[in-house]
Order: structure tokens, then C-alpha cells, then sequence
């Protein structure tokens, strides 16, 4: 973790980035309220533009912040019960609300590990790159099943699919 410490900010943006590049509807989660609508920090037209803007856009940043803080957090508190539990339970109903889906995870899972061998080869070996992906996978089953409980009030998502059921009882791919 020392070796991200020093730029969460900038390591959390590249993450934001990669996921954007792989999925770009994904961005429009990202849409900023303002009075009268919304505002999206995005360019039509030129990707180059469109990253750039999102680079500079302090909402992404500050988001991007807090993400990798919350990661951090797991993983140095992977043993830590019940509170950990509740934030993350907390945290699945509200990214539920914003439009964090259940097939969002398996993204945002590669995309961090990518990040980390990118940014700190040689410290990423392999070892550190697994460590880094439990890490997530224990983030994302502690808010699946609030996270899935939420689209199912708000979206009357049928329940009785399999891939649900295998979501809700927390066992991602």
C-alpha cells in the first residue's frame, strides 16, 4: 500500500480512465447535478479531448480519491467484522442508486489490478497483484448483496434469474 500512498489521486484517475476506455457508457455515472440539469464532462467528439476534460474534471478526482482510500481501507482491515461490513453495505446502496451495476465489478476489478502492475512494476509482481484483487473481491461482496437489494426496489429486477440469485449470495466472477 506505501507505494500507492503518495499519488491516490492520480493512481485513482488512471483507474477511472481504463475503466472509461474499456466501457465509455460507464462515464455517463460520472454526470455532475447543476442547477437546471446535468452537466457531463465530457467532449462529442475527439476521445483525446474527452480525456483530457475528464483528467481535469475535480468531482472525478475527488471520487477517484476516495475510491482508492476505500480500497486501502479493505485491505487493511480484511479481518474487520462487522464494521467494515456495514460501510460496505452502505456503500453498495448507494452506488445502486447512481447506476452501479452488478456486472460493473468484474471491470472494475481488472481494471485496478491493470493499474497497479502498470504503475508499479517492478512492486506489482504477481503476488501483489492477487493480494490487490481479493482485496476488491472482498469490497464487492459486501456491497453486492445491498447493492443487487437496491436494484431490485427501485428497478423491479426479477429475482428468480440465476445470475441474481449468484449475484445477491456474493459469488462474483
Amino acid at each position: 500500500w506505501a507505494f500507492m500512498e503518495n499519488d491516490l489521486e492520480k493512481h485513482g484517475v488512471n483507474f477511472f480512465l481504463k475503466i472509461f476506455k474499456k466501457e465509455p457508457p460507464i462515464q455517463q455515472l460520472f454526470a455532475i447535478k447543476i442547477p437546471g440539469g446535468y452537466f457531463h464532462p465530457f467532449h462529442q467528439g475527439d476521445p483525446a479531448e474527452e480525456q483530457l476534460d475528464l483528467e481535469i474534471a475535480p468531482k472525478l478526482k475527488e471520487h477517484a480519491q476516495r475510491y482508492m482510500k476505500m480500497i486501502a481501507f479493505s485491505v487493511q482491515n480484511l479481518e474487520g467484522g462487522s464494521q467494515i461490513e456495514q460501510t460496505f453495505a452502505r456503500l453498495g446502496t448507494i452506488h445502486a442508486k447512481y447506476g452501479v451495476e452488478p456486472q460493473h465489478f468484474a471491470l472494475m476489478r481488472h481494471a485496478l489490478v491493470e493499474t497497479i502492475e502498470e504503475e508499479f512494476s517492478p512492486n506489482a509482481n504477481p503476488e501483489v497483484l492477487v493480494a490487490w484483487g481479493k482485496a476488491f473481491d472482498r469490497v464487492a461482496s459486501m456491497m453486492a448483496p445491498t447493492l443487487f437489494a437496491e436494484h431490485v426496489r427501485f428497478n423491479d429486477v426479477d429475482c428468480e434469474s440465476d445470475e441474481q440469485v449468484e449475484y445477491a449470495s456474493g459469488h462474483l466472477n
